[in-house]
């Protein structure tokens, strides 16, 4: 029988397993341990499995299988081997039936195969086979634990980043009611209101063809000016009380407020993004009526 590689020449698991228990044919075994010793990924391998052996090998003797279920499995594997039993004289290029059981015993040291096979469906060689077959299983799970382990600590890396970026880069501004309601209420407290640019006598920013027609002081004494197209997307022609620059849910944006026409103890907020032109009037974000104060 053919040693088992693939496609790149590697040895598979099983036959690294094999050699991690002792029981590849001593020219297989030089082999093996050749190719592991100039391989980082068969070398990664065969120490994972050994890592897992000693594990398992802490683990409490498991409880012997119910009587009636071995017999089962051995009256299967029995019936699957029947086929094969008429045919002693099988080449060695012939591929090994996977549900064969294997053992070490009774196997000449000097055949080219990984590890010695027989077609007896019972007898000691089961117990390595489950054992083999367990180890390749807890490797497997302990490979896919810690790539997702991995993943999720990227992911929870990334999605923090990503969280903290979009927080600095939209400013302090939440663009929420309740931060309107407050710029309203600092900006009505502290600034002393609009004074007229290049408006027109009506004292109406609207009737200005300039690019700025109103600015306005801002509590740090600052001049705040509020272009033309601002102003109109307002849609209203009396002066604003008060107005600063700032980023509203990330948008670089203009708060304009204004009195209430309709009640002078209130005023009217607007925030309107900044990217105008006089020909293209802002685009109005939000809008609501607070208490004048």
């Amino acid at each position: 029988m053919t040693s088992t590689t693939d496609t790149n020449a590697h040895p598979d698991v099983i036959e690294i397993a094999d050699l991690a228990e002792g029981i590849l044919s001593t020219e297989r075994a030089a082999e093996v341990r050749t190719h592991i010793d100039s391989c980082a990924q068969c070398a990664d391998v065969l120490a994972s499995l050994q890592e897992i052996s000693g594990l398992l090998g802490g683990l409490p003797e498991p409880e012997p299988m119910p009587l009636d279920i071995a017999q089962r499995i051995d009256a299967a594997l029995a019936a699957e081997s029947c086929p094969g039993a008429t045919q002693p004289n099988v080449p060695r290029e012939t591929p090994r039936p996977p549900s064969t059981p294997r053992f070490h015993a009774d196997v000449p040291r000097g055949t080219s195969a990984p590890a010695g096979r027989s077609t007896a469906p019972t007898g000691p060689g089961r117990g390595a086979q489950r054992r083999r077959r367990l180890l390749l299983a807890a490797a497997s799970c302990a490979a896919i634990l810690a790539l997702g382990g991995l993943t999720y600590q990227l992911a929870t890396q990334v999605g923090t980043v990503g969280a903290a970026r979009d927080a600095k880069s939209s400013g302090a501004k939440v663009g929420s009611d309740a931060s309107v309601a407050d710029d309203v209420a600092r900006l009505l407290t502290t600034a002393p209101g609009a004074k007229t640019g290049t408006g027109g006598p009506d004292n109406s920013p609207m009737v200005s063809g300039n690019t700025y027609s109103v600015v306005v002081t801002a509590p740090d004494g600052t001049v705040t000016p509020v272009p033309t197209c601002v102003l109109k997307a307002t849609q209203r022609t009396d002066r604003p009380l008060a107005a600063e620059r700032d980023r509203f849910q990330g948008v670089d944006s203009y708060l304009v407020v204004l009195p209430d026409p309709a009640d002078s103890d209130r005023v009217d907020a607007v925030v309107v993004t900044a990217s105008c032109t006089a020909a293209a009037p802002g685009r109005v974000l939000f809008q609501n009526s607070y208490p004048r104060g």
